[in-house]
């Protein structure tokens, strides 16, 4: 009787282990979410001063150069940006148009709006 005993014991312990091991996996399977990798950026805005003239501005995509901006766009002529500043209110003003799906491309308009000269 009592080797039966024992027996029982321990397939209670066996059944009891068995039953943490299928939680601890299904709790990690429906519940438990990996560390999120860091991804670059979708957009990324730089924005250097290629001389003593003025400001320009590089936008990566996803980590590669995209588009490289040493002149004010939609005027004449090639005029580097007067100020960090207006560099990088355009830079981001053009990352916008990217993240909506909109062409990059700015009109006289929209510096004006942005109080590019």
């Amino acid at each position: 009787m009592g080797i039966r005993l024992l027996k029982n014991k321990t397939t209670v312990v066996i059944a009891m282990i068995v039953l943490v091991i299928m939680a601890i996996t299904a709790y990690k399977k429906f519940f438990y979410a990996p560390p999120m990798v860091a991804e670059a950026p979708l957009f990324e805005v730089k924005v250097y001063q290629p001389d003593s003239s003025g400001w320009a501005y590089r936008i990566y995509h996803k980590g590669q150069p995209f588009i490289q901006q040493e002149y004010v766009p939609a005027i004449a002529g090639q005029h580097r940006f007067k100020s960090k500043s207006d560099a990088e209110k355009t830079a981001e003003y053009v990352k916008q148009k990217l993240l909506k799906d909109e062409s990059p491309t700015l009109s006289k308009a929209e510096l004006h709006l942005l109080g590019i000269e």
